[in-house]
């Protein structure tokens, strides 16, 4: 594209010469920066995009896009007032404006994201076409999933993937919008046809700085929605009417609200739930439709309640009823979430990605079936963020029989001093402070007997574990089926 073209689309940009020339694409980043690119200078929490400038012309930038000019003599330099924002103008512009034509459902909340968009996709592709998927574990099109550095990639990527979803023919695309990605600019809230709300508390107070920040994030995919649909798409805010900071969100002027829960009045809702570690039953109620039984696989009150969003969804597209409940019945697994780890024990293990106190209290809620059986908790908290969550992390374990406290991501702080303010919410609850994370998961194996359930939260689907500025390869999951190897070996030896 001509770059004359390209910046049409920023009309208030300043060059400090005259703009000639065509463009091979966009790029942010200098790693993945190709010739006769714009490259375009962000700034970040931690890193300045204008200080890579310079690398960005030797590699072969066409020009910069820039909040201020560089001292780069004889290199085109195009100047706006925000980068980001005209990153995603442009973006959009280059690709065709492919928001406009993809089906788009955003879900938000503190936890149950990655969750309820397994289960939409699930509830979406009985329509019999490709769904594409973009979230916290991994990004799918109609091809192999691909994964995904984070919750929310950057607006030009984002744009991108939706590009590819509709060359691969997806009809919808469904993507975790993370407060980050809100605060950012990354997504434009209109382009969602339908914005999912989960729930609202406590967490990232190291971006936000406080509640009523991270709120204000939030809810801007509801607020700022819209009203005007994309053709027959439908537009709607679907919110949990069981959570008032979420129905908080829902203005007089903006899009339809529709409501889902279990115990306010909502528009679809379930009753006769029924739960136990091998799944929740439950009556499905959707509005002109018969009740009918559901037997959701993945255990859990708050799984119910990323049922209930996902149904609401589907109700809204046109999704019938009976493929409602099929999509739902056959979303069996979420990596990382409420994952079953099946070595042949006598007790149960579960891998979850459970790292605030929200949603750690309710994974603790999780009880063993057999009468007098115990649950042993394995968790920790990141270091260098929140400390204000981490005696809170140490109420919601309370939950558990048993806790043992570990070391989560450690970028910053020693794993022992977190975990001590961890503790200091646990009160007089049986605990222990075991800060090498194998060797607490090891513990925890070690303790289990048969019928208990050990739980393993805060890293779920995570490959990595990071302490100081080194990534070390680390899977739960993986970890947690070598040690129960190891001990039933031992058991038949």
């Amino acid at each position: 594209m001509e770059l004359t073209e390209l910046l049409a689309a920023l009309p208030q940009a300043e060059p400090n010469q005259p703009v000639t020339g065509a463009i091979r694409g966009l790029s942010y980043n200098t790693k993945t920066l190709q010739n006769d690119e714009l490259f375009v200078c962000l700034r970040g929490k931690k890193q300045d995009g204008h200080e890579y400038g310079a690398e960005a012309v030797a590699k072969g930038a066409k020009a910069l896009l820039v909040e201020e000019f560089l001292p780069l003599p004889g290199v085109l330099q195009v100047r706006v007032a925000d980068t980001r924002a005209a990153l995603a103008r442009l973006a959009r512009h280059l690709y065709g404006d492919p928001a406009a034509r993809l089906g788009l459902v955003g879900v938000t909340g503190t936890n149950g994201k990655t969750t309820t968009s397994f289960y939409i996709r699930s509830v979406l592709q009985q329509l019999g076409t490709p769904v594409g998927l973009v979230g916290t574990v991994f990004n799918q099109l109609a091809g192999p999933p691909v994964q995904s550095s984070l919750t929310t990639p950057e607006s030009l990527d984002l744009i991108r993937l939706f590009d590819q979803a509709l060359r691969e023919g997806c009809d919808w695309l469904v993507m975790e919008v993370s407060s980050h990605a809100l605060s950012m600019g990354r997504v434009a809230p209109p382009d969602f046809d339908l914005a999912v709300v989960t729930n609202i508390t406590r967490d990232h107070f190291e971006f936000h700085g406080t509640y009523e920040h991270y709120w204000e994030a939030k809810a801007r995919l509801v607020r700022k929605l819209g009203t005007e649909p994309k053709g027959d798409r439908p537009k709607a805010a679907i919110l949990n009417a069981d959570d008032p900071q979420v129905m908080a969100m829902a203005q007089r002027d903006g899009a339809p609200v529709i409501t889902y829960g279990l115990e306010q009045p909502a528009d679809l809702y379930a009753t006769d739930l029924v739960g136990s570690l091998s799944g929740s039953r439950f009556t499905l109620h959707l509005p002109g439709a018969s009740p009918a039984p559901v037997s959701l696989p993945m255990p859990g009150r708050f799984n119910v309640y990323n049922a209930l969003a996902a149904a609401a969804v589907g109700w809204q597209v046109g999704v019938p009823i009976g493929a409602i409940i099929r999509g739902l019945e056959e979303c069996r697994s979420v990596p990382g979430r409420v994952e079953w780890i099946d070595e042949g024990q006598p007790f149960h293990v579960l891998v979850d990605f459970a790292h605030n106190p929200d949603a750690l209290a309710k994974l603790v809620s999780l009880r063993p079936d057999r009468p007098g059986a115990r649950s042993i908790l394995v968790f920790g908290a990141e270091g260098g963020k929140d400390r204000g969550k981490r005696p809170q992390m140490g109420e919601a374990a309370r939950g558990a029989d048993y806790a043992i406290i570990t070391s989560d991501n450690m970028p910053e702080e020693e794993p022992l001093a977190v975990a001590r303010q961890i503790a200091a919410g646990l009160g007089d609850r049986p605990h222990e402070i075991i800060p090498d994370r194998r060797e607490a998961i090891a513990r925890g194996v070690a303790l289990a007997e048969p019928g208990d359930l050990l739980i393993i939260a805060g890293k779920g689907h995570e490959q990595t574990w990071v302490y100081g500025g080194t990534r070390i390869p680390f899977d739960d999951r993986a970890v947690v089926r070598e040690l129960i190897r190891v001990r039933l070996a031992a058991t038949r030896s």
